[in-house]
């Protein structure tokens, strides 16, 4: 059952890979910064707790959309980046 859960993992890792999952975020004038996250979430696969860390970072003070389309990845990661997006959004 593990092993079928790893490949099913690194078969979205690749699918994602192909398809060009990406981060990014961007503040256009009129709307709130976003921080867009399509990729899976792993600091070594895709997109790491420290990545939204440093981009919560450049809109200090600013309400921020957080926008994900992820096949999955680290739930420690994923909680890191929820325990950041909250510390931002609670002040």
């Amino acid at each position: 059952m593990i092993h079928n859960m790893n490949a099913k993992y690194y078969q979205f890792v690749e699918q994602n890979r192909r398809r060009g999952g990406f981060f990014r975020s961007e503040h256009n004038e009129g709307e709130n910064p976003a921080i867009y996250i399509y990729d899976v979430i792993d600091p070594d696969w895709g997109i790491g707790a420290l990545d939204v860390v440093d981009a919560l970072a450049e809109f200090k003070g600013m309400d921020v959309d957080v926008r994900f389309n992820t096949p999955g990845g680290s739930i420690f990661e994923a909680r890191a980046m929820e325990t950041a997006i909250l510390c931002v959004s609670s002040g």
